[in-house]
């Protein structure tokens, strides 16, 4: 079993190995000739997913961490990005990875301290430094127009009054998420826990599909600017997700009817609406939930931890995870 971390190395090293076998487009467009995108996270999924799509597309990247001499860094210094030490408590490091740089690409989580205000200093900052294009990672929850109130809805709503060119990118439960160790762990305890009514549908989306977004908003910064996009490669039904684990595994992953009443945290997912179908058109090669597990080896690595003791149970927080 690898767990998020080592399968994170993994995706990179495999990048490492299209790179040095010339698989990399030498063919490069003015715009990527002459531009530099500053990802945040880039260790994380979605960083990672963006950095690898802009990397094979020949763009020039820069990767922001706190760590920038960690194994992880180094792989993708290897693959041509450059690793800048950038911590959100420490204006001057932002202030000085945003140097030169034409399109930012951000995902901080909500750890970190100081969280709005982080946020709001970093878009300052960008405008300020003479980048081009914002791509901002926010979640679904947290739409400006829903009733409830989130960190990060006061960052879209900022961002949407400050004029500068952006695209946010409302992202649902990460389907890697599927794929790490305690989640894993989770389905074989519990099966699938109903998390609303039975007709409810939650949404999917793969971090390998936010590359060709971003790389479809530099290139067309004008259509792009100001999109709120609601992300979904794919919907399904808590029970359509039990079933669709038991057919992959060959484990029996049963479907449990949701607590009488749902959980408030899920309350503001049910009957959201998502752009999947729009999306789909827009980037046919977006993957479903079933392509995604396929694609990891989610079945054969979910019946080899059934055979092992499972890890301690580990509670949830908040609402859907979307790393």
């Amino acid at each position: 079993m690898k767990n998020k971390y080592a399968a994170s190395l993994a995706s990179v090293v495999a990048l490492l190995i299209l790179v040095a076998c010339g698989s990399q487009s030498t063919q490069m467009n003015s715009v990527e000739q002459n531009s530099l995108t500053l990802v945040t996270g880039i260790t994380g999924n979605q960083g990672g997913g963006v950095a690898s799509t802009l990397l094979e597309e020949g763009y020039a990247v820069r990767g922001m961490t706190r760590s920038p001499d960690s194994e992880a860094s180094q792989l993708w210094s290897d693959l041509g990005v450059e690793m800048v030490y950038g911590d959100f408590t420490d204006r001057a490091s932002i202030n000085a990875a945003l140097q030169g740089v034409d399109y930012l690409f951000i995902n901080l989580q909500e750890q970190v301290p100081d969280y709005i205000n982080a946020n709001k200093y970093l878009l300052d900052a960008a405008n300020e430094a003479g980048v081009q294009h914002i791509l901002y990672s926010s979640n679904r929850r947290s739409e400006p127009e829903l009733p409830q109130s989130a960190s990060k809805t006061d960052i879209e709503l900022y961002l949407r009054e400050s004029g500068y060119s952006y695209t946010t990118l409302r992202i649902p439960q990460m389907m890697s998420n599927f794929v790490r160790e305690r989640d894993m762990a989770n389905v074989l305890r519990n099966g699938v826990v109903g998390r609303g009514s039975e007709q409810a549908t939650f949404a999917y989306f793969s971090p390998d599909d936010l590359g060709p977004m971003a790389v479809a908003a530099i290139e067309d910064t004008e259509a792009w600017n100001g999109r709120e996009i609601n992300l979904a490669g794919d919907e399904l039904t808590d029970r359509d997700l039990a079933h669709l684990l038991r057919e992959l595994s060959g484990l029996d992953i049963e479907y449990t009817a949701p607590p009488q009443p749902p959980e408030e945290r899920w309350l503001a997912n049910q009957g959201l609406a998502y752009d999947t179908e729009q999306l789909r058109a827009e980037f046919p090669s977006m993957m479903t939930l079933r392509q995604y597990l396929i694609q990891n080896n989610y079945g054969e690595n979910l019946k080899e931890m059934s055979l092992q003791p499972l890890l301690p149970a580990q509670p949830q927080r908040g609402g859907p995870p979307a790393r």
